[in-house]
């Protein structure tokens, strides 16, 4: 089941946002990715994702976007948050069926 990744980033701004997002080059989402939403909140900027494992989270993270955000300037003032979800639907995504239990 995916899981969903939550960054709350206090002082980081629109424009380092739009930086961090042009560093990457993205076209499309990245391996493991499904959803990405992001937002401004009081006094900073909201990522919030939906992942196939966290795993591809991590690896994404190491090789791509921990850099990114340096050079961004954008100082990660704690860990992800991530929770398992318990349901997940979009146009893309469809859900294995869950085992009868």
């Amino acid at each position: 089941m995916p899981i969903a990744m939550l960054m709350e980033i206090p002082g980081c701004t629109q424009q380092q946002y739009d930086d961090v997002m042009a560093d990457l080059e993205l076209q499309e989402l990245p391996d493991g990715g499904l959803c990405h939403i992001s937002s401004p909140m009081e006094g900073g900027w909201r990522v919030l994702d939906v992942w196939e494992s966290q795993e591809k989270f991590d690896r994404f993270f190491q090789d791509r976007l921990q850099g990114a955000l340096q050079r961004a300037n954008i100082p990660m003032t704690g860990p992800p948050r991530f929770a398992e979800l318990h349901n997940y639907m979009s146009a893309e995504y469809a859900p294995a069926p869950s085992p009868a239990g």
